[in-house]
């Protein structure tokens, strides 16, 4: 959802360096792929990423997470419910 963002707002390609391959935090493994893309990062950098991902789900939240990987976020939104209608 947001490596179209992060290309066309850094000129940073987060598939071009496997993001999703490595075992690191989220802003760890963005930072690598700026760094090897030879972009600035900092703090304030890592803090623009960070709102500009967050607007971008914000504004589609169905589409913010890959459907084999939605499971967690499902069951827990379920169990929430199911506390809620017993309260």
């Amino acid at each position: 959802m947001y490596v179209d963002l992060i290309r066309n707002g850094w000129n940073v390609d987060l598939l071009q360096h496997n993001f999703s391959k490595r075992k690191k935090k989220w802003s760890d493994k963005v930072e690598d792929c700026f760094v090897a893309s030879g972009q600035h990062w900092d703090d304030d950098v890592c803090n623009r990423v960070k709102i500009s991902v967050a607007q971008k789900v914000a504004s589609d939240p169905t589409n913010a997470l890959l459907p084999a990987l939605a499971g967690p976020i499902d069951a827990l939104c379920a169990a929430l419910e199911a506390k809620l209608n017993r309260v």
